[in-house]
Formats: C-alpha cells, structure tokens, sequence
C-alpha cells in the first residue's frame, strides 16, 4: 500500500502552484485547481516500488510532481520491455480514466518519486467544472502515440546523477570535478555528498525529502557523490538518480566491490535506473580491456574518459542533458566516400559527433571517426584501401560470390587490427543481416574488422560470414539507414547521411532483352559505335539486396533529426576511383543543410 499524505493546509498553495505547472492542468484556471485541492491526493513512492500493474482496472489518474516512472509492457512469454519514461509535469493512466478500461502498462518508480492521485469521480468533477482540461488529456494522448509510432522509446534527459565507484578503486571523486564543469555549460549544478546530509542532522523522512526537491527545484542538475561502501547515504543516492554512473579507474581490478553486488547487481537491485559504465582512461594511448569490465555489469552504455580532456567531459554531459548528436552512416559502395565529406563539414561547423553506428560502407567510415581519425586521415586511409589494394579485385569461380572477400578481410585486418568495438573512444555500432534467421544483427562488441566484414557483405558479391552457426550478409537488405538503432539506445539529436540512392537501373524505352555478357565484354574492347543501355551484375545485385528495405530507409529518413542526401547517386557501386569528387560532393552537398540545422539546434 501506497503511503497518502494528507495535505496539510500550510502545503495547500504549493501543491496548487506545482500542479499548475504539469501538461494535463496547464490550461486549467488556479481557481478551478483550488476549488478541487480537496480531492488531490499527494503519495510518495520508492524507487523501484509498483504504481500500477498492466492489465488491473483504470480508477485513477496520477501527475507527477517530482521524480522519474518507467513504463513496461508484458510480452507474450511473460517478459517484460520498458517502452518509455515519465518525468515531472506529465500524467499517467489517463488512457484508462478516457476509455474506462483496464492499464495498457505497468508503471514502476525508478527514484523515489512524488505524485498526485485523481480518482476517476474527481477526473469527472475537474472536468466539468473546466473543460480546458479535455484538451491537456488529449495533448498528453497524441503526444504518447506519435512517441509510439515513431519506434523509438520515451527517454527523458536527466536532472540527478548518482557517482558510484566501479571495480576495486573507482574514481567518483576524480570524475565529479570533471563532470561539474562540464554540465554546468548547460546550467546550475549541485555536487552533494554524505557530509551535506550530515548538516541536516537527524530529519523525518518529510523534511528529508523536502531538502532533495529543493536541490533540484534550485539547480538544473544535482550530482550525488555516493559512499564508498553500502551505506544509507548511498542507497539514498541510488534512489534519488535519474542515470548511476558506475566510474572506475582503468588499470585496477575489474571485479564488482560491495556496492555492486549488494545494491546494483540482480532483480533486487537498489535502483531502477539505467546504469552506465565510465572508464577513467590515461590521458595517451589506446583503450584495451573493456570486455572484462563489461562482463561483470549489465549496463546500458560504456564510455571512455580520458583523464583531464575537457572535450571527453562535455560529450558525457551533452549525452546525460539529452543535447548530444549521433551520425548514422548508409550504404552505398562507392558512393559511401561522400561520408567522408560529411564528418569534414561537420568538424568545420563544430558540430560534434558524440556516437556513430552505420552499414554497409558506412560501418568502415563509422569506424573510421569513432577510433578517432580526423577526415584527412579517413579520406587518405580509404584511397589506399579502395584504391590501391583493389580489395574487390580477387575474383572467384561465381558458385557462392563473384568475389572471394580475402582481400577486404586482409585490408579490413590492416587498418583496424585486432583492435574490438567496445575499446573504440566513441560510442559505435554496425548492423549485418541474419539471413539464417531473417533479422538485423547489431554488432557493439568485438573485433571491428570481422564486423565491418559482416555488414558490407552485399549477397552475391562478397560471400557471407559464418557466425555461430548462422549466415550474416549487409545490413543493408534489411536495414540500410539505421537511425531507430540509435535512437533506441541514445537520447539526443540523431543525424542521417544517406547516400543509399542510386540511379534506378534502365534500359532503353525500345529494348525487348538485354543484351549477353560476350555483347558487353565487345563493346568495352571496341569503344566505337554506341554501348548498349545495361547495368552491371553488381549494381543489379545490389540495389536487389536494398530493395526490399527502401520502405524501412524512408520511415529511417523521417526519424532523424536531420537527413542529409549528399547528390552521388550517378557513381556506380564499385566506382572508387574518383574519391576525391566523392568526397566534395558529399562536403558541399552537406554543408548548407548542417549549418542552417546547427544554428537552429545550438539555440
């Protein structure tokens, strides 16, 4: 049972004030909301603690005035998925209380958390004695079901981030000076600690939580610096976080520490909130041993903190304010370069790329920016690999693929090495095809090589890659712009370059069959008198593997929050020669459209 608070008299203008102040009661008149204040009920809930259950009868109608909830829906096997989060100012069941049915999801605390209950007779009494309110329901509705349609989750940026310290020496300390710094470009930041609670002195629940919601109405951000040990002060911490931050120091023990196991690890877990893991790294060199480090956390993202680099402390920042920008890279072949010259008007912009994923060509020019290569070096890197290792030159007896894929795989292996994607300084992921089992295959863990060798795999062209018993070929059949990917697992603006268009294949208007390999192999050798209008068996191949996710590639382009089509669609699939033009055309192509999105998107 949920702990009411009955409203005192004294606390009567402030909940008034701060209902006024929530979507669904916006529009409503201060006196309809005083006139009402007797049926507002006030509760507390814990983080991790139930408000409703997906399928019980829809009586009432909450507001959230301080806190976080998460929304989950029951699939058929009894598992459960998160499919969004409320924040402070927004309703909850108000879909139930409209259409007297029962919850379409369970809703859980992720922190402690403060609300309002409406029953449904006091829904009605609201809502005739201010009509207004229709329109704050239907606002509120619309709003969830375009979030639904569009594929990707209801994250919400956070306010309150717990520092706790990961592995057998952590460094919370060290990265909360770094972290302050950096938020406070965004706005007021609090850094408190068991000593700032201590001052209270020895308070009632009540007051206690009245000094944390004055913190964060006070402060844009609040950062909890949580004990060493599982202390009370940190477990309030957990359960006061938007986002835990499990922060350890590279080069120390990988092992969890008590609090890991004892309030982070398994169903019982202290706190609801998403966990990410930040690896204070040396300040020169290259990041090695993610995965032990992973392997022992369940944590939504990782991320690489080089010790005293101010730009790697304000793309944490722009990532937890929900102000960072992704770059999503499509498929293309050759036309692929022209990403190339969008990282190049991006970095003269000064926009920044705070994670990348891409397909296809686009995973190796992903890869390319998230281990850290400036455009000069992608540009001359891809010359050598494209141009003067012919990677597609090794021709095969045509049973599986015209071509044996063992020089992509060598040049692929001389770039990037043995180098894995969870040690890249950026955040990367790259998507090849399951065609055993018919889905999209995420690749964020691994060798980098071996998946960009996956997800450029174009079936027919290059053979596909075993991979646990299944067949994985280009990301690009079934996917060939995967933004929903990013927004899945990243909130912030989202940037689509698109170089998947290509020229549609045709034939002359007149032609009745196309003419046969030795007719076309005559006119290469005699360039006199005019070639026959006919594509070439790779570009057939590929737009045939891309056809059937020309559907997907549109609803991708609306999802983002800018698209960028940089205007290479006469280069043919395996036209790598002229990279240079490639990669100016994707420059001015998207040069105009990023500085006229920047500008609006700074503001």
């Amino acid at each position: 049972e949920h702990a009411i608070l009955r409203t005192e008299r004294g606390l009567v203008n402030e909940l008034i004030q701060a209902l006024s102040q929530t979507r669904l009661l916006a529009d409503v008149s201060l006196e309809s909301l005083q006139g009402m204040a007797h049926r507002f009920e006030p509760l507390e809930l814990s983080g991790g603690e139930t408000l409703m259950r997906q399928g019980d009868a829809g009586n009432d109608l909450y507001l959230l005035l301080h806190g976080r909830l998460r929304a989950y829906v029951q699939r058929d096997d009894g598992s459960e998925f998160a499919v969004g989060e409320i924040g402070p100012g927004e309703s909850v069941g108000e879909l139930a209380i409209l259409l007297e049915g029962p919850r379409s999801a369970s809703v859980r605390a992720v922190r402690d958390s403060s609300l309002v209950r409406l029953s449904r007779e006091a829904v009605d009494e609201l809502l005739q004695s201010d009509p207004k309110m229709i329109m704050g329901l239907v606002k509120d509705i619309v709003r969830r079901a375009r979030q639904s349609q569009s594929g990707a989750p209801n994250l919400k940026s956070v306010s309150t981030v717990a520092l706790v310290a990961a592995g057998s020496r952590g460094a919370p300390k060290e990265f909360c000076e770094g972290l302050l710094s950096a938020l406070s470009i965004h706005g007021s930041v609090a850094c408190v600690s068991a000593a700032e609670r201590s001052n209270l002195g020895d308070v009632s629940r009540r007051d206690l939580t009245r000094w944390l919601h004055a913190l964060e109405a006070e402060h844009d951000f609040v950062i909890f610096l949580a004990d060493e040990g599982p202390t009370d002060w940190t477990r309030l911490c957990l359960r006061q976080a938007d986002r835990v931050l499990l922060v350890a120091s590279v080069g120390e023990s990988a092992e969890l520490n008590a609090v890991e196991e004892s309030l982070l690890s398994g169903s019982q877990g202290e706190s609801l909130a998403h966990q990410d893991l930040i690896l204070m790294q040396p300040t020169e060199g290259r990041f090695t041993g993610t995965a032990a480090w992973l392997a022992q956390r369940k944590v939504g993202a990782h991320h690489h903190i080089r010790r005293g680099n101010t730009a790697d402390f304000e793309r944490i920042a722009r990532i937890l304010t929900g102000k960072a920008v992704a770059l999503v890279l499509s498929g293309g072949g050759a036309r692929g370069l022209a990403h190339i010259g969008v990282v190049k008007a991006m970095a003269e912009l000064g926009i920044p790329i705070d994670a990348i994923g891409g397909v296809s060509m686009g995973s190796i020019m992903a890869a390319q920016v998230a281990v850290g290569w400036p455009w000069q070096q992608m540009l001359k890197a891809s010359r050598a690999l494209f141009i003067e290792h012919r990677p597609m030159s090794d021709k095969t007896l045509p049973l599986v693929s015209l071509v044996r894929g063992k020089r992509i795989e060598a040049a692929l292996h001389s770039g990037f090495g043995e180098s894995r994607i969870e040690d890249m300084p950026l955040s990367f992921f790259c998507c090849s095809s399951n065609l055993s089992k018919a889905r999209l295959k995420v690749h964020d863990r691994g060798r980098i090589d071996q998946a960009i060798r996956a997800s450029l795999a174009i079936p027919g062209v290059l053979p596909p890659v075993p991979f646990e018993g299944d067949l994985l070929v280009d990301g690009g059949v079934l996917n060939n712009a995967p933004v929903n990917i990013m927004t899945a697992r990243f909130d912030g603006a989202v940037i689509l370059s698109d170089v998947g268009q290509d020229t549609p294949p045709g034939v002359d208007p007149g032609a009745t069959f196309l003419p046969g390999g030795w007719s076309l192999l005559w006119h290469r050798l005699w360039p006199f008198g005019k070639a026959p209008n006919a594509p070439g068996i790779v570009d057939i191949l590929y737009r045939t593997a891309v056809l059937g996710s020309t559907e997907t590639a549109a609803r991708m382009r609306e999802l983002a929050s800018l698209c960028v089509r940089p205007p290479v669609a006469n280069f043919k699939t395996l036209e790598f020669e002229p990279v240079a033009e490639i990669v100016e055309r994707g420059y001015e192509g998207s040069l105009a459209p990023l500085s006229k999105w920047w500008a609006e998107h700074r503001k």
